[in-house]
């Protein structure tokens, strides 16, 4: 950009549009849309956050429910399908949309660190599409404090694992402890994050497969609003690369409503999308969320389906 080093304080950023034109959203809406092409096009962006240390401005007239993307997957391509998924909610739903993102490798530099985990602290919801990361203790406090207090969580693929690292993550120049304990010098862990808060019972996965999954209804669970325009005949995934069906029988919360399953050749049937009733708010997981689940109508509809369910009252 003329030669210098740009970057927007998107948080501190207005727009001059007039909704009554296209796309014909709300102002803050706008303003969202705006940030998001200047990002994508012309110039990274900064919250005011990272010069103040105080949290970020947000207009108080801005009522939208706010939707947090928690996004850490180096397998499955959440860094692309989730911010085109968020750009429909945006556009369609009437929710804002913001994310707190790791680098998509499995190894190396960065791996374990999420940045913007802040914005959990005014969220209406938290999407987590995350794979065996740990974190530093204060971002992992912030998660905890959200699910503690009993607000909404969807939880795709991948987060069933989401912070059980399987080794021991001390910080830079820490001291190597057990990977349950959560020390100053040491990277946080959660690998109960799956039974306590998900109420599933990862065990791994059936591998790759000749033919796609066959995914049908749970009985009884037709008329459930997150299956709103699903066939009661059940549809069946893709044949693609990584794709598999989890192992997640049988599932470790009494408080589990099954409404989705899956089935392939010759083993067991796996429950595949639950709503987890826990004491305090609802969390909805579903073992699906790869790449080409994304391009097929009946996935997107449960995802927008989830949204609506867990924000509720907020919408």
């Amino acid at each position: 950009m003329l030669g210098l080093n740009v970057a927007v304080m998107r948080d501190l950023t207005d727009t001059m549009y007039d909704s009554k034109e296209a796309p014909r959203v709300s102002h803050f809406t706008g303003n969202s849309l705006m940030t998001q092409y200047i990002e994508t096009y012309i110039a990274s962006s900064v919250l005011s956050t990272d010069f103040t240390g105080k949290k970020q401005f947000r207009f108080k007239e801005d009522t939208r429910p706010l939707v947090a993307f928690i996004i850490a997957d180096n397998e499955y391509h959440s860094n692309q399908t989730l911010p085109q998924f968020a750009h429909d909610l945006l556009l369609k739903e009437g929710v804002n949309c913001e994310f707190a993102v790791g680098k998509p490798i499995s190894e190396g530099a960065g791996v374990h660190n999420i940045e913007n985990m802040q914005i959990l602290n005014d969220a209406d919801l938290a999407v987590v599409f995350v794979r065996r990361r740990a974190l530093p203790p204060e971002q992992m406090a912030l998660l905890k404090d959200y699910v503690n207090k009993g607000k909404p969580v969807l939880g795709i693929r991948t987060a069933s694992h989401a912070f059980d690292a399987k080794k021991n993550v001390p910080r830079e120049g820490g001291g190597v402890v057990a990977a349950t304990t959560q020390a100053p010098d040491m990277l946080a862990q959660w690998p109960e994050f799956d039974k306590d808060v998900l109420g599933g019972n990862y065990q791994g996965h059936y591998g790759n497969m000749k033919e796609g999954i066959a995914l049908s209804i749970a009985p009884g669970m037709e008329s459930h609003p997150i299956l709103k325009g699903i066939s009661p005949k059940g549809f069946t995934g893709p044949v693609a690369p990584s794709e598999s069906l989890y192992k997640n029988r049988p599932l470790q919360s009494a408080n589990s409503q099954v409404l989705l399953l899956g089935n392939i050749p010759n083993e067991p049937t796996e429950p595949v999308l639950w709503v987890n009733n826990l004491d305090k708010g609802k969390v909805i997981y579903t073992s699906m969320g790869h790449w080409e689940h994304w391009k097929m109508d009946e996935f997107h509809k449960l995802m927008v389906n989830s949204v609506e369910y867990l924000l509720g009252d907020h919408k």
